[in-house]
């Protein structure tokens, strides 16, 4: 079963009391305390926060050095900084990691009230000046171009199904991986999936990644609720995180799509179509889970939502070229089955019906012995003129 922020946190405090992390007594002792502090201020740090600090406080004891002898000895922190830097080249990562330093620093001891200790009270807690959180254009996934080969090329539903999802969905790793069987309900217009974030509870429409949910879905080993909705192929329970991740990476190589095939890139790149296609930020807001006004969200009705310019243009006058209408990206009812299935593909993917006269003449092939265009010999050889049938 997959488990909820709560719960999750739980493990992690029994694995840092019962010493299943690589830490020593004093800094399990520090860790603990320092995520009871955290307790105590629900209202200022939610379960996903909490989760978040303790994971990266636990994570520098193991590989950076001391926490504790950090609150005491500038060269210890120092220490654990230059491992920052060293390990994390992402600049909101590398901070994220240098915040909870010094979080760790004000909870777990009195001596500058609320304030970090000293020796912890230069890092700084910023991103570098010259980095642009903006999204980077060329490292956005397209449904076509990028998304569409990558489902392609992997072994089995399980894998389509989650990469769709991810890029439909746009959720976070976290949100996404926890999802179960009950999160997912018929709605308008085919799926939604409801997910659980540090922003609370949404529901989430899905067009085109309803096929591939759906033959999952059919494959899927559980039958409860709350059986992990990405499990193993062979039992319903969850899956590593790794695991998910090394399908995915293996699948793009395949397919050479070269770019970031990671779950935030995913909701990145899907929140970069959304922006594109025209739909305001609110509703980006509204659809990724992010508060209303988000810098984040901003960030993308900036940079992909091309039409500003050609309004501004059109005040004033100037005729503007429309340009062609995006291609669309909803699925198509098969005529046979009346499932949904990809509008991309020649075939049904539930019971591979001839979607477009393309595939049907593709299918038909030419008999050996009269030269006619056939469908199939089974069909064709009672009536062929060449061939002599024995009665």
């Amino acid at each position: 079963m997959t488990q909820d922020v709560s719960q999750q946190l739980e493990t992690l405090r029994n694995k840092i009391q019962n010493g299943r992390r690589d830490v020593d007594e004093a800094n399990r002792d520090a860790l603990l305390e320092f995520s009871d502090e955290l307790m105590l201020i629900p209202s200022q740090v939610g379960d996903h926060r909490h989760l978040k600090l303790l994971r990266h406080n636990v994570r520098m004891a193991e590989h950076a050095g001391s926490l504790v002898d950090a609150l005491e000895d500038e060269e210890e922190v120092k220490e654990i900084v230059r491992w920052i830097h060293r390990t994390y080249d992402n600049p909101e990562t590398n901070r994220d990691y240098r915040v909870a330093l010094k979080q760790f620093g004000r909870r777990a001891t009195e001596v500058n009230g609320d304030s970090p200790p000293e020796t912890m009270e230069w890092i700084p807690s910023n991103t570098p000046s010259t980095y642009d959180p903006a999204p980077e254009p060329s490292d956005m996934l397209k449904w076509e171009d990028d998304v569409l080969p990558l489902i392609e090329e992997t072994r089995n539903p399980r894998d389509a199904a989650l990469v769709a999802v991810a890029w439909d969905a746009g959720p976070r790793s976290g949100e996404l991986r926890s999802l179960t069987l009950g999160d997912v309900t018929d709605y308008e217009h085919g799926y939604q999936v409801t997910v659980r974030g540090k922003m609370g509870q949404r529901s989430v429409g899905l067009v085109p990644s309803v096929p591939f949910l759906q033959r999952w879905l059919e494959a899927h080993p559980g039958d409860a609720l709350d059986d992990p909705l990405w499990s193993k192929l062979e039992e319903p329970t969850a899956p590593t995180y790794n695991a998910l991740r090394t399908a995915i990476k293996d699948a793009a190589e395949r397919a050479n799509v070269d770019k970031p095939v990671t779950f935030t890139n995913f909701r990145k790149s899907s929140a970069s179509h959304l922006a594109s296609r025209g739909m305001n930020q609110a509703h980006i807001e509204d659809h990724h889970g992010w508060t209303r006004g988000s810098d984040v969200a901003s960030r993308y009705v900036s940079v992909f939502a091309e039409d500003t310019d050609r309004e501004v243009a059109r005040i004033h006058g100037i005729n503007v070229d429309e340009g062609k209408e995006p291609n669309p990206t909803a699925p198509v009812e098969c005529p046979r089955c009346h499932q949904k299935t990809p509008r991309e593909k020649q075939n049904c993917i539930h019971c591979r019906q001839h979607l477009t006269k393309e595939a049907t003449i593709e299918q038909r092939q030419t008999c050996d012995w009269c030269g006619e265009t056939i469908r199939g010999y089974s069909e064709h050889l009672p009536a062929c003129p060449a061939v002599e049938i024995e009665k």
